[in-house]
């Protein structure tokens, strides 16, 4: 199961232990925040909160599965600063101007005030969704704007950058297990046809456009989620069961004994080049815990 979001939209997201639903923000009587918060539940228990800020996306509070809280929201002025967020001190962009020209801008999105001759810019959420990997995973895909400051021909700021951040929450008895991904793309490209409309050009699904065309001399990788596609990667599937039967089972589905049924303690695995590639795809996937009993070693 899996929910989307539109900047500003309420997001309510229940599948299986899994609850992600905006919260509220304790304030003074009267006051009101310019920003949003969504908690992330597992069995009612908090695990981490989403937070828009002034200036950045981050996540606060973080909780330990006993309900403790290991970030904090402060100083005051740049609240994000003793939580969980990303950021980076240089980015450097070629931004359109008159005539078809570009002019050179360096932009700060680190502090929160022009350092150096770098103009602070923010990072604003711009959509959100999340899905139920497993009864225990579930992962959050975060799109953002990273934006210059305010001009005065884009009250808004520009956008620099889009970034796509990828949080994938692993709930475990005694620790919760968060791997973080962060892609960061140029905002000059689209998926569109800039054959006879300008960029970004008319929607496509199929072709690509680059604000100015594409530079001969460079080369260009195109990393994407595809659409409708098919089941691949059964074989790493296949080894966990494989190797479970083997040290758990007594018999199979169809009433075969397993021959070395409560004779295996440990299972010792290594590989070389290839092989060693799908052991760490294993571990990485978390393909060495049995299928049928939730965090039981094969």
């Amino acid at each position: 199961m899996s929910t989307g979001e539109t900047p500003g939209k309420a997001i309510d997201f229940r599948s299986g232990r899994w609850t992600l639903a905006d919260d509220s923000i304790g304030l003074p009587k009267g006051a009101w925040a310019r920003t949003h918060r969504r908690t992330l539940r597992c069995d009612g228990r908090p695990v981490l909160a989403l937070t828009q800020g002034r200036h950045r996306a981050y996540v606060y509070p973080l909780w330990t599965p006993g309900g403790h809280v290991v970030t904090s929201e402060a100083p005051a002025d740049h609240p994000h600063h003793n939580s969980f967020w990303i950021a980076a001190d240089h980015v450097h962009c070629k931004m359109p101007v008159a005539h078809g020209g570009f002019e050179d801008y360096t932009y700060n999105f680190y502090l929160d005030e022009t350092f150096q001759g770098r103009a602070a810019g923010q990072i604003v959420e711009t959509g959100l969704t999340a899905s139920a990997i497993h009864d225990s995973t579930l992962r959050i895909e975060q799109t953002l704007d990273w934006r210059g400051p305010s001009e005065w021909a884009a009250p808004a700021g520009r956008v620099a950058a889009r970034e796509t951040r990828t949080l994938t929450v692993r709930a475990r008895d005694t620790m919760h297990v968060i791997d973080v991904e962060s892609r960061l793309a140029s905002a000059d490209w689209a998926f569109g046809d800039c054959t006879a409309t300008p960029f970004p050009g008319a929607p496509s699904d199929t072709k690509i456009c680059v604000r100015g065309g594409f530079d001969k001399s460079r080369i260009y990788r195109l990393v994407y989620r595809v659409k409708d596609p098919l089941v691949l990667g059964l074989g790493l599937a296949a080894f966990r069961d494989a190797a479970a039967f083997f040290r758990y089972a007594r018999q199979d589905d169809f009433g075969t004994a397993n021959p070395v049924a409560n004779g295996i303690k440990w299972t010792v695995v290594q590989g070389t080049s290839q092989s060693g590639n799908f052991i760490k795809t294993m571990i990485h996937l978390g393909f060495t815990e049995d299928d049928a009993v939730a965090h039981r070693p094969i």
